[in-house]
């Protein structure tokens, strides 16, 4: 195996720990905010939310609020679940799709307390998921956006690889130049000596 074709072969493996270091995040400071996040949520289930409605009852029907509250309350609880999923696995989708559905959850907020003011307010459950959502919000907005030690490491290695690449790949263009160099110059030294011989045999 030349060089070339090793170094070939350990960019394609660094490519793919970068892909699978992609796949999983660190949660490092941001898994405390994160399990604060499931307690405040778990905390506001029997807690009043909005209409008397306490938020284990308000996941199974809507009839007594509106369609707003239920759907923030529904983002904030699919937020919480997928969030006990990273907290698991340290799954880089699932961090993904918690994101979301905390984000939601917490502007959902906004139009669900107006809303709360039809059906005879919100109550401490409501605002004690509010802030399980920006809790959660912040600190997945800091685990997402930021890349971890492995995947900087496996991309700087991937970086490193590359570069090595094109040297020895331009180091072997430059040996073949070399080589083929007086091959080059023994064929133009006989193409003149043919034309010069040529040249003699027309002038005689």
């Amino acid at each position: 195996m030349t060089t070339h074709d090793s170094t070939a072969d350990s960019l394609a493996q660094a490519r793919i720990a970068e892909k699978k270091a992609a796949r999983s995040v660190t949660l490092g400071a941001q898994g405390l905010p994160l399990i604060l996040s499931v307690v405040g949520f778990a905390l506001s289930l029997p807690l009043v939310v909005s209409a008397g409605v306490r938020g284990w009852a308000m996941l199974g029907s809507f009839s007594q609020m509106t369609l707003m509250e239920y759907v923030f309350y529904l983002f904030s609880a699919i937020g919480a679940v997928a969030t006990v999923s990273v907290l698991l696995t340290r799954r880089t989708v699932l961090a993904q799709i918690a994101w979301m559905c905390v984000t939601l959850g917490f502007f959902l907020a906004l139009w669900a307390f107006w809303a709360s003011s039809r059906t005879g307010g919100a109550g401490l459950g409501f605002l004690v998921t509010v802030l399980a959502n920006a809790c959660a919000m912040v600190a997945y907005a800091l685990l997402i956006m930021r890349k971890s030690p492995e995947q900087q490491a496996a991309e700087r290695r991937v970086r490193e690889l590359a570069r090595e690449l094109d040297l020895v790949g331009q180091v072997q263009e430059a040996a073949r130049h070399a080589e083929a160099a007086p091959q080059l110059a023994d064929d133009r030294r006989a193409q003149a000596a043919h034309r010069h011989q040529r040249a003699r045999n027309a002038d005689s």
